[in-house]
């Protein structure tokens, strides 16, 4: 698994935990690579908890709101709901348009996780 991470990968999502906020644009390179390998749907469920947590720049939404959207395209996994809660605090009408048209797609895959994650953002 450590191989899978850049070297200072343990001291930034530390970092993340502690709540500073510098560690957040790290994490959310993390996140836009979407490495698989074992127990990496924890460790981005764990990310996403905590950057749900933080201030957050604008262009940090821009990122995240990209990765979301990309991960409804390509799959779900254990760390979807995550993906979805963090969805609710980066809601904004391009965004929201985004998705919504994803609810369209021919994966019918696509279209489920596209409606939980408007499910999420209209709670």
């Amino acid at each position: 698994m450590n191989l899978a991470l850049p070297p200072d990968f343990w001291p930034q999502y530390n970092d993340l935990k502690a709540g500073d906020a510098d560690s957040i644009d790290p994490m959310i390179d993390f996140l836009e690579a979407d490495p698989m390998f074992f127990r990496s749907g924890y460790i981005k469920a764990d990310v996403l908890r905590w950057i749900n947590r933080l201030p957050l720049t604008t262009t940090q939404m821009r990122r995240l709101q990209a990765v979301v959207v990309g991960v409804t395209e390509r799959r779900g996994g254990r760390e979807f709901r995550r993906y979805c809660n963090l969805a609710r605090r980066l809601e904004d009408t391009e965004f929201r348009l985004q998705i919504e048209r994803l609810r369209g797609h021919a994966d019918a895959a696509v279209r489920r996780r596209a409606n939980w994650v408007v499910g999420r953002m209209s709670d």
